[in-house]
């Protein structure tokens, strides 16, 4: 595939463009998109599998990626016997299986903030915040499936 087939807006590039396997479908890697932000893609070139031309400069809009307010992903891995970032990612079981999963809503703070309280001691936790995709396209980081 043509990586100069595939036009964005707003100053976001395409680097990539690989066809599925099922040559349904075609997946762009870009640069960094800027969150919440309408780009327009231009498509040149390119034939459907009947091999029938898609019409010159075809549009699709959408918006980028966006955080979802209020909501994280928390992993939690137990018995990790240091006090460093290095010490939990070291860990075999890091990142592919925590001990513990669950979606929050309270934000970073979980437990008791003045002490354990009932708590535990010797975790290591992950926090992400949940990404909201836009118009149907499915992507993640910088990489487009149209």
């Amino acid at each position: 595939m043509a990586v100069g087939n595939y036009a964005l807006s707003g100053g976001a590039t395409v680097s990539a463009a690989t066809l599925s396997a099922d040559r349904f479908s075609v997946t762009l890697t870009t640069s960094k998109l800027t969150e919440n932000t309408d780009y327009t893609l231009t498509v040149n070139n390119v034939q459907d599998n009947a091999s029938n031309a898609i019409a010159a400069n075809t549009q699709a809009t959408f918006t980028s990626w966006s955080l979802v307010p209020n909501r994280a992903k928390v992993d939690i891995w137990y018995n990790i016997s240091g006090t460093t970032v290095d010490t939990l990612t070291a860990d075999s079981r890091f990142p592919a299986t925590p001990d513990n999963s669950w979606y929050s809503t309270t934000g970073m703070t979980q437990g008791n903030p003045n002490g354990n309280s009932g708590w535990f001691d010797s975790f290591g936790a992950n926090w992400r915040q949940l990404r909201d995709a836009h118009y149907g396209l499915a992507y993640t980081s910088s990489n487009l499936k149209l």
